[in-house]
């Protein structure tokens, strides 16, 4: 079989699909267990895709499949397809602490996510964050990140979510419950070529 491919996943489901083949009774599905370090059977099927479940969430996993044609007792079994390195889903995370401060910027912070790479966490000043900003926290370890830039006399909503990267793909957990914070009546203005923080 040929275009081994990710369909989707879940915190704890990978869906596969491939090209289908003529000409055979079925396909059968491999992965690569790490602490074996050897490739196991999975499942037999007759369709060309799958969903497999009950998996770890925020977790790489490798799969491969061959197709096989079975006549008078006698199975025939292909060369395996290219091997595909497929991420599931983090964890959601929820905010613990948004502490906002007077020079326009705020330091959020998250729960701890067992099984990711990182964090995202976005801001904007309206609750369906529209025109929303991002940042990144690229360490599963960290697990505060500054906003900056904020404006002045504002409203603003943010929400943080884990990701997971295994070879060149990314999945993205679900998003934190929003918190809205307020940034509180002070603004830099220059003089003299200099930057001053002003009371209002």
């Amino acid at each position: 079989p040929t275009g081994l491919i990710w369909k989707s996943s879940t915190t704890d489901s990978i869906k596969l699909a491939w090209n289908s083949r003529v000409n055979v009774t079925g396909y059968k599905l491999y992965r690569y267990n790490f602490s074996k370090a050897k490739w196991v059977f999975v499942k037999n099927v007759t369709k060309n895709n799958t969903t497999v479940k009950n998996l770890i969430p925020g977790t790489g996993y490798r799969f491969k499949v061959r197709s096989y044609y079975t006549e008078n007792g006698k199975t025939y079994l292909s060369p395996f397809s290219a091997v595909n390195n497929i991420p599931t889903k983090p964890n959601k995370t929820a905010i613990t602490k948004v502490e906002n401060h007077p020079a326009l910027y705020a330091n959020i912070t998250w729960n701890k996510k067992t099984n990711c790479t990182g964090y995202q966490v976005q801001y904007s000043r309206y609750a369906t964050f529209k025109n929303a900003g991002s940042v990144k926290a690229t360490s599963p370890s960290t697990l505060t990140k500054k906003i900056s830039n904020l404006r002045d006399n504002q409203q603003y909503f943010v929400r943080v979510r884990a990701y997971k990267t295994y070879g060149n793909k990314t999945t993205y957990g679900a998003w934190s419950k929003s918190k809205a914070f307020a940034t509180n009546g002070t603004r830099w203005y220059n003089k003299d070529g200099k930057k001053y923080l002003s009371k209002c």
